[in-house]
């Protein structure tokens, strides 16, 4: 399988984690501004996109070089409905080319979304305005990601003119079934088979470390995160599950615990990630999950894995059982499963990414 990575910039509210999803999910999605990234591996034809999704708040702009690594395509966003940020658009592209310069041969596309359909200038304006380099020759999308107009017109484009490489870890049952795959001639075993998947939310306080095991299960490594607002969403596989299991990563600040009984709904288990080497937030971690299981939408019925995270670095001996005291009403309602673990270890999340899968009726 060939794959290649892209990087999709731009200032906020211009609709670029919408654009992420609409591509992933085909759904129009309630979205909340990023403040670190969200990243997405889209499938089309036979090859693999992932995209990731920067924030584009100030303070986040002088971070985008950070993610230039391996990149082989930039997308460039902005809103075309609204003429009167375009020299916000036109600073922050500015600020893309001069941390670009390392990275002069990355093509870059400029997609200019149309809310509700609505232009008020064109995105050669901004190139108008910008030191641009003789060498680049930004290819100019129109579209609108609430109806889907012009993503046909940017996968297509990556398809055609972007860098893809190998992947570079393939093991022996995958090719071995692609090799199955060409000795037989019926079209339909050439399809690729796409797996249904349970929702499952991911819920605990800011810095418990819920986006480092997001990625650990996800990529296999430990990534470097800011704080989520909003939310993160990955699909994890595995070769021994008839679905999927997607992960939505919610924002754990203060502010935003009043919008998870919005990721409750239509979800199939639920993951609540604490901090085992913080006492300090113990009891809060506690509080905010009895409020969890209070909610009217969680059903008793709903398996519940908690991850004791950061066990690496519990120097004071802390121990699951002081999680527990308290709480165990709550608990003892529903199938329930504590399970060690740290960014170092990805065995243990696998552990109890697989009791939960066994717990979902």
């Amino acid at each position: 399988m060939l794959e290649t990575k892209a990087i999709l910039l731009g200032t906020d509210a211009v609709g670029k984690t919408k654009l992420l999803y609409k591509l992933k999910l085909n759904e129009d999605i309630q979205t909340i501004p990023t403040i670190g990234f969200n990243v997405e591996t889209i499938s089309y034809k036979d090859r693999e996109i992932t995209i990731w999704d920067v924030g584009g708040g100030d303070k986040i702009k002088a971070l985008w070089k950070h993610y230039f690594n391996k990149t082989k395509c930039i997308i460039f966003m902005v809103d075309l409905s609204k003429n009167d940020r375009i020299e916000e658009y036109i600073n922050a592209f500015n600020i893309l080319l001069n941390q670009h310069k390392d990275y002069i041969n990355i093509p870059i596309i400029i997609f200019g979304n149309k809310f509700n359909g609505i232009k008020t200038f064109e995105p050669n304006e901004i190139l108008q305005k910008t030191e641009l380099s003789p060498v680049l020759s930004p290819y100019i999308i129109e579209g609108n990601v609430l109806t889907g107009e012009g993503l046909d017109d940017l996968l297509e484009y990556i398809y055609n003119n972007i860098e893809f490489t190998e992947k570079e870890e393939i093991n022996n049952e995958q090719v071995e079934d692609e090799n199955n795959n060409n000795e037989n001639n019926n079209e339909d075993n050439n399809k690729k088979e796409v797996k249904e998947s349970f929702k499952i939310s991911m819920f605990g306080l800011d810095n418990s470390g819920k986006t480092k095991l997001l990625y650990l299960l996800k990529l296999g490594e430990k990534v470097t995160t800011i704080p989520t607002i909003g939310f993160n969403v990955e699909n994890i596989e595995n070769k021994n599950w008839e679905k999927n299991i997607a992960i939505w990563d919610i924002g754990g600040q203060k502010k935003i615990r009043v919008l998870w009984l919005h990721y409750l709904k239509n979800f199939n288990g639920l993951i609540w990630v604490y901090d085992i080497s913080d006492k300090s937030v113990l009891e809060e971690s506690k509080k905010e999950l009895i409020n969890l299981l209070n909610n009217q939408e969680v059903n008793e019925n709903l398996p519940l894995l908690i991850f004791a995270n950061k066990s690496d670095l519990n120097n004071s001996g802390n121990d699951v059982k002081e999680f527990i005291d308290g709480i165990e009403e709550y608990l003892n309602k529903r199938p329930y499963y504590i399970q060690l673990c740290n960014h170092n270890d990805i065995e243990s999340c696998k552990m109890g990414l697989e009791w939960l899968y066994n717990n979902i009726n």
